[in-house]
């Protein structure tokens, strides 16, 4: 008795329609999962440093500030930022400034998840 050689399968039709359904379910579980991206920039002259945070979790090291202090975002919305300074919680408004941590904090603008600060030590 001789053997046919097998046939290479084809792919089904249903194989076609459930790759690109499992690609979206799979992009949808991972904005939907809270992944996030951060980014910061800082520029430091003297005693003084702009700041931008972008993203929950953001955060900036200010060396150039005596100790080293850290300024990390919380939160940003409804035009208010939560912010951590050296683990000293406060808030601002766009225009408005407060103290943290021994620093002056102005912040010069305020979006959803974003904020730009002026920093003096």
């Amino acid at each position: 008795m001789t053997r046919r050689p097998r046939q290479p399968s084809r792919p089904s039709r249903f194989a076609a329609v459930t790759t690109p359904v499992a690609a979206l379910v799979l992009a949808t579980a991972v904005l939907a999962g809270g992944c996030s991206v951060t980014t910061n920039t800082s520029k430091c002259v003297n005693d003084e440093c702009e700041v931008s945070l972008n993203g929950d979790g953001a955060e900036a090291d200010l060396d150039t500030l005596g100790g080293e202090p850290t300024v990390t975002l919380e939160g940003a919305s409804d035009g208010t930022a939560e912010l951590t300074v050296d683990g000293d919680d406060v808030s601002c408004r766009e225009g408005e400034t407060v103290e943290a941590a021994g620093l002056s904090i102005e912040c010069t603008k305020v979006g959803d998840d974003e904020v730009d600060l002026q920093v003096t030590g």
